[in-house]
């Protein structure tokens, strides 16, 4: 089965009518690619939803293994919690930019990681997200994505060298 997104950042169009073969391509308002949920305006909102449920899952998952009274060290737990940041975190140099400017997408990622936070640092699930973060000695999701899309780019620029000679 054949599906199509098109991409814009028009307000008001029209949906185009694509056919192959006889058969009628359905435009959809998202679809994944490369493990990239892409939506029509390129702000990777659906991505955010997708990626944070996930993140979600996991902590919980992870969460009955460890209660927040006794159970394994914090850095056993941040050890394990590490899976959480790395479905929050997959593909970040390619959406962060996009994504990181509106703060929807920047409460969804800081809610998804206060649950391991709160796991990690053993805390009541009455502390603020913020407060969550520090207390487990992590950075904020957005930053983090954000610090990977700059090293990203730090990689792609040339380099220069000068040869002298006599």
């Amino acid at each position: 089965m054949s599906e199509a997104v098109v991409l814009t950042n028009k307000w008001a169009y029209r949906d185009p009518v694509f056919t192959l073969g006889g058969q009628q391509i359905p435009v959809e308002p998202s679809m994944r690619y490369l493990g990239v949920q892409l939506d029509k305006r390129l702000n990777f909102g659906a991505h955010i939803r997708l990626v944070t449920a996930a993140a979600r899952r996991a902590v919980s998952a992870l969460g009955r293994l460890m209660p927040n009274v006794q159970g394994p060290s914090a850095c056993k737990r941040r050890l394990l919690m590490s899976v959480a940041h790395s479905k929050l975190l997959y593909a970040s140099p390619v959406w962060a930019l996009a994504a990181v400017r509106a703060a929807r997408n920047r409460v969804a990622l800081s809610q998804a990681q206060r649950g391991a936070a709160i796991r990690i640092a053993r805390c009541y699930r009455t502390v603020s997200d913020m407060a969550a973060l520090v207390l487990a000695r992590i950075p904020p999701a957005h930053l983090l994505a954000d610090e990977r899309r700059r090293i990203e780019e730090r990689k792609r620029e040339p380099t220069t060298v000068a040869v002298i000679r006599r």
